[in-house]
This record gives C-alpha cells, structure tokens and sequence, in this order.
C-alpha cells in the first residue's frame, strides 16, 4: 500500500486498522520499515501519529498487548509469544506482561483461559421411556 503522489494526508490509524498485516509489520519491525511499506518517510508517519493524537510507542504497546492477550489464550510459549510481536526473547515478554498486566505470564493466561465447569451430567440409573 502506497501513498499516491500529492497525497496530503495518511489516516495512519485508518490504514493500521484495516490491515492485521500492516499492524503486525509495525509491531515486529517498527515504524521505519512501515514506513517504507507504505512508501513514507518515518518522519512523515510520526507527523501522521501525532495529527491522530497517538504516540507511535503507545500504539505498539497496546498492539503488542492484544496479540499478546490472544496468545496467551491460544497457549502459545513465551518464545513462540516473543518471535510474533518482535521481543528478542521470552524473558523479554516475560518483563513486558508483568509490567503490563500487573502479574506473572500463568496467572494472566489463567486469567484468560476459560474455566472449566464442575458440572458433570449425570447419566439416569434407568432408561427413559
């Protein structure tokens, strides 16, 4: 996806929006090669960041929060949560969840893994008729 020539203006947010590809782009390379993706310059991207309100740090953040949160769910290893959303290590995902979410890796993926009921169906003694 290219900017047209003349084009005044990117809804960056708009654009990270509609594509997961983009967003992931950004979360596991950074701004400058999304900006290179889109055919911008990094300087021009984060002028677009500001006229939207939004810091580019603060959106990497809460991207790598919902993939992360996602991840969890699914199960997946601190590695594995790392090689998707551009940490250089589990540890590093580790620090990021705790800073994040207030708690260690197990308790948030418990937190995000559902319960499973007590409830046992019982099976009737005689046959139903």
């Amino acid at each position: 996806m290219r900017m047209a020539r003349g084009a005044k203006s990117l809804d960056v947010l708009g654009v990270l929006e509609g594509s997961e590809e983009l967003r992931l782009e950004l979360v596991r390379n950074g701004l400058e090669a999304l900006a290179a993706r889109l055919g911008t310059s990094e300087r021009t991207l984060r002028r677009r960041f500001d006229e939207a309100g939004v810091r580019p740090a603060d959106y990497v953040r809460s991207l790598r929060r919902e993939l992360l949160e996602a991840l969890l769910a699914w199960g997946a290893t601190p590695e594995e949560m790392a090689e998707a959303v551009g940490f250089h290590s589990g540890a590093a995902v580790h620090r990021f969840i705790r800073r994040e979410f207030g708690m260690q890796v197990r308790r948030v993926r418990k937190s995000l893994t559902p319960r499973r009921s007590s409830y046992r169906p019982t099976t009737p003694s005689q046959p139903l008729e």
